[in-house]
């Protein structure tokens, strides 16, 4: 197994032309209440978001990886709040919230005890019923 990692570039987003440079880009969702798509950067430690023109990027930088992310019931249902969202972090599940200006606030909610140093979780998404479900590395 190689240490190696490519960069991956998304040379066009929707009719613009910027460039985007994702280690590993990972859990894209479309939020219809928000018009955009959100996506992180694994190795980034970046979740990212763009308009469906790619006209307006935005990213926020994690303190950690972040592997996965699914919003939350407030953030699908109300245009006007701010961004929450669950992500799958390398140190364990936590709520996210998204401002502007590339703010972010994290508040960490759970870990299993398996989680181990050099582990991380994976993708994730929630079920019809709001539960979140995801696997660790």
């Amino acid at each position: 197994m190689s240490n190696t990692v490519e960069l991956v570039d998304i040379t066009r987003v929707g009719n613009s032309s910027h460039t985007i440079r994702c280690g590993v880009g990972e859990s894209p969702v479309w939020l219809d209440s928000h018009q955009a798509w959100f996506w992180v950067d694994i190795i980034g430690r970046t979740i990212w978001s763009s308009d469906a023109t790619g006209s307006h990027l935005q990213s926020w930088q994690t303190a950690e990886m972040i592997g996965c992310l699914t919003p939350t019931q407030s953030t699908t249902a109300n245009a006007g709040q701010p961004l929450e969202f669950i992500a799958g972090m390398e140190s364990g599940i936590f709520t996210l919230v998204l401002e502007k200006e590339s703010k972010l606030s994290a508040q960490h909610l759970a870990a299993p005890a398996e989680l181990k140093p050099g582990m991380r979780f994976n993708d994730g998404r929630c079920d019809r019923q709001g539960r979140f479900w995801s696997g660790t590395m």
